[in-house]
């Protein structure tokens, strides 16, 4: 990194990471930041939704999701217990986690997770899939404590779907003021954030 003439990274907040942690000139990095198809992404019917949504037995508008792979960064524990107190509140739908856990380092302990009433995992989806599993969606809920960038918000929001991120690394920057902002090391307060993104 310090050799190369040139980097491009895709947030400011990577840019600044290079710049804090390695010490590389910020004269040579430029942002470039992430973007989506938007002929891919785009909000679905509700008729042109429900193969994928039954086939993940899911139902229109009642399901709060998480989409990404299951690491410890993903902050996937705070966010399930968040979902437990908000469902002892009376939130009713199910939050669903679909992502990849096999061939990870430092997953999650999901077993636990999984015994949380209304908590599901639905596993690593298919790519065509996502369109129409966040258009069925009640919000996305991606209260990551670190990311590069973050595409999932970006996905979310362009298939209509409301979006709840943490104020960490990338994501302000991403989803702007689109999204519902929670403090990812606050467990009550990604609850009341689940709460009032999911009336």
């Amino acid at each position: 990194l310090r050799k190369a003439d040139e980097i491009i990274v895709p947030s400011q907040f990577t840019k600044s990471r290079l710049v804090e942690k390695i010490g590389v000139n910020p004269i040579k990095i430029t942002v470039i930041n992430q973007g989506i198809d938007h002929d891919f992404f785009y909000s679905r019917t509700q008729d042109e939704s429900s193969q994928i949504l039954q086939k993940h037995d899911l139902h229109w508008g009642k399901y709060l999701i998480y989409v990404g792979n299951l690491k410890r960064h993903k902050n996937i524990e705070r966010m399930t217990l968040a979902y437990q107190k908000a469902r002892q509140r009376g939130l009713k739908i199910p939050f669903i986690l679909a992502g990849r856990i096999e061939g990870l380092n430092e997953t999650i302990a999901i077993e636990k997770l999984l015994q949380i009433e209304g908590v599901r995992h639905i596993g690593e989806i298919d790519f065509v899939e996502l369109p129409y599993l966040y258009s069925g969606a009640k919000a996305l809920a991606f209260v990551s404590l670190y990311e590069g960038f973050g595409l999932p918000p970006l996905e979310a929001m362009a298939c209509g779907c409301p979006v709840l991120i943490s104020g960490e690394a990338s994501l302000p920057e991403v989803a702007g003021d689109c999204a519902v902002i929670a403090n990812a090391r606050d467990i009550d307060d990604i609850s009341n954030c689940m709460e009032k993104i999911s009336l």
